[in-house]
């Protein structure tokens, strides 16, 4: 086998391992979604994820944010919207 072929191998290997870990980052986060929290969970739930991670937010409206978590305060969070030009806060 010439190293040409062994080079294609490695990256078809590389292709599919990060599709294997997008489907599995998707899914945890999607464990989370789809279930009512009050605000002491919430807060916990964005403590674990972390300031500056990847959130989406569906609110009680069904109004969906998706974007990075800025900040996490007592009454309400910050979110930095994927398409957005400032943040948006999300009371809990």
């Amino acid at each position: 086998m010439s190293i040409h072929g062994n080079s294609r191998a490695v990256f078809r290997f590389a292709r599919f391992f990060a599709a294997s870990l997008v489907v599995v980052l998707l899914v945890q986060s999607v464990a989370v979604a789809g279930t009512p929290m009050d605000a002491a969970k919430a807060k916990q739930v964005l403590a674990k994820r972390g300031v500056g991670k990847g959130v989406k937010v569906t609110e009680a409206d069904g109004t969906e944010v998706t974007g990075m978590l800025l900040a996490i305060g007592d009454n309400q969070f910050e979110v930095w919207p994927r398409r957005g030009t400032q943040g948006v806060f999300i009371s809990y």
